[in-house]
């Protein structure tokens, strides 16, 4: 996934993981993409300082579909 696909998912309500569902894409308070490990509660940036490339393989985070709650 690229950063624009990332981003827009999280915008439409998709959940993004990267590598297993331990390791969760979210926007912190301060509106910043972190990557949480689930396990340990800590936090990763999701772009380097340049703010556009990945921290991580773009082929190695994935969408969990979105479930419509009736």
């Amino acid at each position: 996934m690229t950063l624009e696909q990332i981003t827009t998912s999280l915008s439409d309500g998709h959940r993004v993981y990267w590598h297993s569902k331990d390791y969760e894409v979210l926007k912190n308070a301060t509106g910043q993409l972190k990557i949480k490990c689930r396990r340990s509660n800590s936090c990763i940036d999701l772009v380097l300082n340049d703010g556009v490339t990945l921290n991580g393989d773009p082929e190695d985070f994935f969408v969990e579909a979105k479930v419509d709650v009736h």
